[in-house]
């Protein structure tokens, strides 16, 4: 069964090392703001950990209004995180995926250094020293070799699911008649918002 937890507290923290300390491998991957390191405004979002193919933690660090999500994950002191990594990179084999970047994310984020990293497993350069034709996506390698499917539903199905979910509770339809550009009578559906659409869609995010 996959296990996957969000690390909030420094117990949160002290468990995961604990978890840590019986793995033999740990995938190691970050989450940011960007891709250029050096652009002002760049951060170090998050760090995910996972100690097998079925778990996986995740330890949020500068969620700040972060995609306009109500909730944000109370982010942990940097130092700490730094300090849990640095045990891992120095007394477990690790691995990430395209790990020139993660491991200069970590540099200048966390203050880790590439000596600290080098021995670090890259799937992204073996997956290119097998077969250099081959799209390097973790999602393209994860169809290839682990059988993952991917389900991806067109735009207009997910408009109808959106639409049919909140008819009625932040908006109401109506049909009304209009011209075309030919003078031609035809019938279209207007949306209009509630005046409690706000309040409404508040609670519901809050819940």
């Amino acid at each position: 069964m996959r296990q996957y937890e969000t690390v909030l507290t420094l117990d949160d923290l002290q468990r995961l090392r604990q978890r840590l300390e019986a793995a033999s491998v740990v995938a190691v991957d970050t989450e940011t703001t960007g891709l250029d390191i050096y652009q002002p405004g760049f951060e170090l979002v998050g760090v995910s950990l996972a100690p097998s193919a079925y778990e996986g933690y995740y330890i949020p660090l500068s969620h700040q209004d972060f995609a306009g999500l109500a909730y944000q994950p109370p982010p942990l002191a940097k130092e700490a995180v730094a300090e849990l990594l640095r045990w891992v990179f120095t007394n477990r084999s690790t691995v990430m995926h395209n790990r020139s970047y993660d491991r200069n994310v970590l540099a200048v984020t966390l203050g880790l250094s590439h000596d600290l990293t080098e021995s670090c497993e890259d799937t992204k350069l073996a997956a290119h020293l097998q077969d250099e034709n081959f799209p390097k996506s973790l999602k393209e390698l994860a169809k290839r070799w682990l059988g993952v499917r991917e389900a991806v539903k067109q735009f207009k199905e997910v408009e109808a699911e959106v639409l049919a979910a909140w008819e009625g509770r932040l908006w109401e339809s109506e049909q009304v008649e209009a011209l075309n550009k030919a003078n031609r009578r035809y019938k279209k559906t207007v949306y209009r918002l509630k005046e409690d659409w706000l309040q409404t869609a508040i609670q519901v995010y809050l819940r």
